[in-house]
């Protein structure tokens, strides 16, 4: 994915970067060039000499709906989403579908001071009951990967 600047908490104060004149410039391969209501500006830095992608715009939409209407249109080339049903909103041609791993999982907590849950025995025979291929296949339509730790999961990028 893009990397993203990083910022002094005070540039994130309401209305910062947008009504300041000093542009701040991010500690990846792009910098920030502008920043309105409903697009950020970046353009390759003096340092990305490796990138043949000189400008990116970040389109800001206010819901869905936009976002996936955006694609369609052929106005955004690339849409980041955790949404299982987006092939209810764009259809399921005219576009490639990706994934990446990431850090974000579901996930089940014990309270471990409960007489019963507080047996290894217990919370091991919960966990094996449980039907992760179930859960993945009717909730997230089979679309992410079953982690075995809590760094296996996949975003899709269409």
């Amino acid at each position: 994915m893009l990397t993203f600047p990083i910022l002094a908490s005070h540039a994130y104060e309401p209305n910062t970067l947008i009504s300041t004149t000093k542009i701040p410039i991010g500690t990846g391969k792009y910098k920030i060039l502008n920043i309105t209501n409903d697009k950020i500006e970046l353009a390759k830095s003096s340092e990305n000499t490796n990138s043949k992608i000189n400008k990116i715009n970040i389109l800001l939409k206010e819901n869905y709906k936009n976002l996936y209407n955006g694609l369609t249109n052929k106005e955004i080339d690339l849409i980041i989403t955790d949404n299982v049903n987006y092939e209810e909103y764009i259809g399921t041609m005219g576009y490639n579908v990706n994934s990446s791993s990431g850090r974000e999982f579901d996930y089940l907590i014990f309270n471990t001071e409960d007489n019963i849950l507080k047996l290894k025995e217990v919370r091991q025979a919960i966990s094996f009951a449980i039907d992760k291929n179930a859960i993945n296949y009717y909730i997230y339509k089979g679309k992410y990967n079953l982690a075995e730790f809590p760094l296996g999961y996949r975003k899709l990028f269409i």
